[in-house]
């Protein structure tokens, strides 16, 4: 029993239940209702004062304020209706007459608007405004305000008018996020405003509509796009709005079994085993002669209705019927069975009553049941006027029975020219009358018909009891069929790869929501975001929002504690909830149960306390988005004070967390010194991608405050820990690394901060350098040289000259390179206070520059002590020295040292995500296979890494120089050629020239190979 239906007991009027629910009238409808509206619903007028009197009383005075709708932001559809030539009519009109001309025509279109389950949330005149997403949303609330719309447009011209001319009406809907609530001093019964542009865009496109037409916005067509046929009107200049607005014209309702075939359906990706086993079904029927049964089973959006579509498309069945469940219809006797009838037998409202009467007798004459005994029942549940028969005088349960015989006949009739696909969709809105229908139909098998229910639950009663079918469950899609999926859906357009990225998160293999995500984000590319932007935001669009907040709204007060949970993340514990939501976990229980039993939730293993995760995150973002700002925020705060006073262990291992409400919290300051803690920490490890982004977030937490001398010490030192993290990761210039360098030299001017900008000069040329910008390399060497000599700081100073030899040694520039070295290894006694990667790097590019110089013996016993000491220093510093000592071995030709670096350096190299030296390596390795074992595929794997180094361009001579030596030794004379063209170009452009001579003799060389 449900709200309604034990009000109406209360009051003593519980057999008013089925008519209330026709009516689709709830707790918050209930209230609005006035004696007009209980007149249209044909209430006698005994039972009519009783219902206004408990009305009335539904609502004390005093709890007018407690009663009073919290504001809340929603995804909401909202239909604008009015009157055209209203002035005209008042013109010509006794004011008295044209008094109940409105009079009727409101009450007329207020009652059609409920009966839809809309919201009517104003009158102004002749005008009315309906809502559809609130108080409740349905998953078709775009579709339900066009049913509306169109109901409207038949029954408003049939009102009576005292002058006999017609009235016509126009229509405009427009759909999207507002802030609904309630307004002191509104009209009593009224007092609900939405708030935001959708309600005035409704209006606007109303004015804009022709008399007895429907117009549109974007989001309504793409919310019914596969319900209604639209005309495409174009973008248009509207009034209030600085953008032109995407309209389009409502033209008629599409048959159910063309949802899919009109609407832009996307390539089938998977269900192969699936759609065959249905076929398997489909094949027995056709050979046996009966009828068979499959329960399609999944979560919302898994792609139960495309299953059925695809199976109709293969087996070309005689007929195929669809008999569509709904929501709003849960409780309305029949529903898709009598919607079935009307769509078959071709009976619509338009249809004069006679003739509608004449195409429900040819409907039922296909059964053994007399037509006085079936008509007079059928023409009451269809609400058609007839005359012909006198009304039923069967009990219920007989009527019952009798309308259960009736279908079965009406489908067995079907079947005489071949087997029928008969489909029961989302199942589990099915109405109590109609499941005991199905247990009629089960029973009767001896015909030829596959019946395929589609559902979110994976059992179906029929009736009171559980029949035996068998169950196929649908699954969510792989990475490998979404992103197949995603390249269908934007047709063409192609997304960055960050934003694909992003979408498969979101969507999480749920095929509806990759389908309408993809859609968002390729229309947000398409009509102006490049198409290599990372940060290109993916909306959901807003009859993706409707379905997920309908979800949410049919919770009842177990919609608090989910929107309270998911504040709290995609993953909470009970505790935690407790907090945060001041409920006790006795009474959380139940309401986490009935959360978990909806599929909104589910239960997590291996937890100290009862953990739960929202099934899908789409979910927790409705639920947390619902919520107005400042609740968000006072709940944000409210998870932080409970993390840090009763979860201090989540606060050290996982800062981000705490980071992360602090910074909705509004908390700024202290978010962005939790996400420099997290970013230390990430940095420590493989992760220092994800560590450069903490430290990025943290520095989009300072942006939120004031400018004072505090915050820019708290953005020197993310700015310098995002540096050497990127630098860390590429070695290369990156253009996040380079800004944040740069900012580093502008605060730390700002500040008096001399090593901070010693470390920023040093992070800038190391990121300049590896790619090979000399110029930009040297002007930070003499930026340190310079510091060093005018503050006496002896770091800047042997730094700077350490780093001018390693330019100079890479421009070949050996007789400069030398001295430069040698100066800085003269400070080797202050090592420590030089710090950085002094003085293993002028030890090695020193030894590189004495093995050029052909001395050796002096270069190898350079690297052996450089190497003994970056043995004692981080991994880095390690990593750096065996993979550019790599280099010294391959110019010694020296495979024997090599192979034991290598093994060393790949391990040590991707444990900490060191990009740059673990390319270096995986090169050499490539090398070391051809030299040593004659292994052909040493040679992919040098060019794939010469193909592949991104902006590093250091070495990079080097590298082809080798590779075309490598391809000579195997006797590829035209790649070897290739490679050494594509590296003495390589050495213009960038002037590193260190390996030029070795490319010029390669050259030469294969110009004798090809002469002779």
């Amino acid at each position: 029993m449900n709200d309604i239906e034990k009000w109406l007991t209360a009051v003593g009027l519980a057999q008013l239940a089925q008519k209330f629910a026709r009516a689709q009238i709830d707790l918050d409808s209930l209230r609005l209702l006035n004696d007009k509206d209980l007149r249209e619903l044909r209430i006698p007028m005994g039972p009519r004062r009783k219902l206004v009197a408990a009305i009335a009383a539904m609502e004390q005075p005093g709890d007018a304020k407690a009663q009073r709708s919290p504001p809340e932001r929603r995804q909401v559809t909202i239909l604008f209706c009015d009157m055209v030539g209203s002035t005209e009519y008042a013109a010509r009109l006794d004011p008295e007459d044209f008094s109940d001309l409105t009079q009727s025509y409101l009450t007329r279109c207020g009652g059609l608007a409920r009966s839809h389950g809309g919201f009517v949330a104003n009158y102004a005149g002749d005008a009315l405004q309906v809502l559809f997403g609130y108080p409740v949303a349905e998953e078709n609330d775009g579709e339900r305000a066009l049913d509306l719309a169109f109901d409207l447009l038949l029954a408003v011209p049939r009102i009576e008018v005292p002058d006999q001319t017609p009235l016509n009406i126009r229509i405009g809907i427009a759909s999207g996020l507002v802030v609904m609530g309630d307004v002191e001093g509104a009209p009593p019964g009224l007092p609900t405003v939405a708030f935001g542009p959708v309600p005035n865009l409704a209006q606007r496109l109303q004015m804009l509509a022709p008399p007895q037409t429907i117009l549109v916005d974007q989001s309504t067509y793409a919310s019914a796009r596969r319900a209604y046929e639209f005309q495409d009107l174009g973008a248009t200049a509207v009034k209030g709005f600085a953008q032109p607005i995407h309209i389009w014209r409502a033209s008629k309702a599409l048959p159910s079994s063309d949802r899919f075939s009109k609407a832009r359906i996307t390539r089938l990706i998977g269900r192969r085993s699936e759609i065959e086993q249905v076929l398997a079904l489909w094949r027995l029927i056709t050979k046996q002669g009966v009828a068979r049964w499959l329960l399609i089973c999944g979560e919302p959006g898994i792609g139960k209705s495309r299953l059925l579509f695809e199976v109709a498309k293969r087996i070309q069945a005689k007929k195929t019927l669809i008999a569509q469940c709904s929501a709003a219809y849960s409780n309305s006797a029949l529903f898709p069975f009598l919607q079935l009838l009307r769509q078959e037998a071709g009976i619509t409202n338009a249809l004069p009553p006679a003739d509608a009467a004449r195409r429900l007798e040819t409907a039922l004459v296909t059964s053994g049941v007399p037509l006085s005994v079936s008509f007079p029942i059928f023409a009451r549940l269809l609400f058609l006027e007839q005359m012909d028969y006198p009304p039923s005088e069967l009990t219920s349960s007989e009527q019952q029975s009798i309308v259960s015989q009736v279908f079965v006949d009406w489908l067995g009739h079907m079947t005489l020219q071949g087997p029928l696909l008969l489909a029961i969709e989302d199942a589990q809105w099915i109405d109590p009358s109609s499941s005991n229908l199905l247990d009629g139909l089960f029973k009767a098998r001896d015909f030829p018909a596959l019946v395929l229910i589609t559902s979110r639950n994976d059992v179906v009663r029929f009736g009171d009891r559980r029949p035996a079918i068998d169950c196929l469950k649908l699954g969510r899609l792989s990475r490998e069929e979404t992103v197949a999926l995603i390249e269908s859906a934007t047709q063409g357009i192609k997304l960055a790869s960050a934003v694909t990225q992003s979408l498969l998160r979101k969507a999480e293999g749920v095929p509806l929501y990759v389908e309408e995500l993809a859609r968002s984000a390729a229309e947000l590319t398409a009509f102006g975001a490049p198409a290599n932007a990372s940060d290109t935001p993916i909306e959901v669009p807003n009859n993706l929002q409707s379905a997920l907040l309908a979800r949410l709204d049919k919770l009842g007060q177990g919609k608090t504690i989910a929107q309270v949970a998911a504040v709290i993340g995609r993953e909470f514990d009970m505790r935690m909830l407790s907090r945060v939501a001041n409920v006790s976990v006795d009474a959380l229980k139940l309401q986490l149960e009935r959360l978990a039993e909806v599929g909104l939730i589910s239960p997590q293993p291996f937890a100290d306390w009862p953990r739960y995760a929202f099934t899908h995150v789409l979910l927790q973002e409705a639920a947390c988005g619902a919520l107005l700002r400042e609740k968000r925020r006072l709940l944000h705060a409210r998870v932080a004070q409970t993390i840090e006073e009763t979860e201090p262990s989540t606060a050290i291992e996982h800062p981000e967390v705490l980071a992360q409400h602090l910074y909705e919290a509004g908390q700024f300051e202290r978010a962005a010194d939790q996400w420099l803690h997290a970013g230390l920490k990430l940095g420590q490890t493989w992760a220092k991608v994800e560590a450069a982004n903490m430290f990025a977030k943290g520095l989009a937490c300072l942006q939120k405050l004031p400018p004072s001398s505090d915050r820019d010490r708290r953005e020197l030192r993310l700015e310098l820990e995002r540096g050497d993290v990127l630098y860390a990761t590429y070695g290369y210039v990156t253009r996040e690394g380079s800004a944040a360098y740069r900012n580093v030299m502008r605060l730390s001017e700002a500040l008096g901060d001399a090593e901070a900008a010693i470390r920023a000069l040093d992070g800038l040329f190391g990121t300049a350098f590896n790619s090979a910008r000399f110029n930009d390399a040297e002007w930070a060497s003499n930026q340190l040289v310079d510091i060093g000599r005018n503050r006496q700081n002896i770091r800047a100073l042997v730094l700077g000259m350490q780093f001018l030899g390693m330019c100079a040694f890479s421009r070949g520039r050996f007789d400069e390179a030398r001295p430069y070295l040698e100066q800085a290894l003269a400070y080797q006694a202050a090592a420590e206070e030089i710090g950085s990667d002094f003085p293993s790097m002028s030890m090695i590019y020193l030894s590189w520059t004495l093995q050029l110089l052909g001395e050796g013996k002096e270069a190898l016993a350079l690297f052996q002590q450089a190497e003994a000491q970056a043995r004692q220093q981080t991994d880095y510093r390690l990593a750096a020295c065996l993979g550019n000592g790599c280099i010294l071995m391959a110019l010694r030709h020296d495979a024997t040292m090599l192979e034991p670096m290598i093994n060393e350096l790949i391990p040590l190299a991707r444990k900490n995500g060191f990009q740059l030296w673990l390319n270096m390596a995986t090169f050499f390795q490539g090398w070391m296979l051809v030299v040593t074992r004659q292994d052909a595929s040493g040679l992919d794997q040098m060019r794939h890494i010469c193909d592949n180094m991104g902006e590093q361009e250091i070495d990079k001579t080097c590298y082809l120089g080798v590779l075309a030596e490598t391809y000579l030794r195997l006797g590829r004379i035209a790649e070897a050629s290739d490679t050494v063209q594509q590296a003495l170009a390589l050495a213009k452009k960038t002037g590193e020239r260190y390996y030029f001579a070795e490319l010029l003799r390669l050259r030469d060389e294969l110009k004798l190979r090809d002469t002779s």
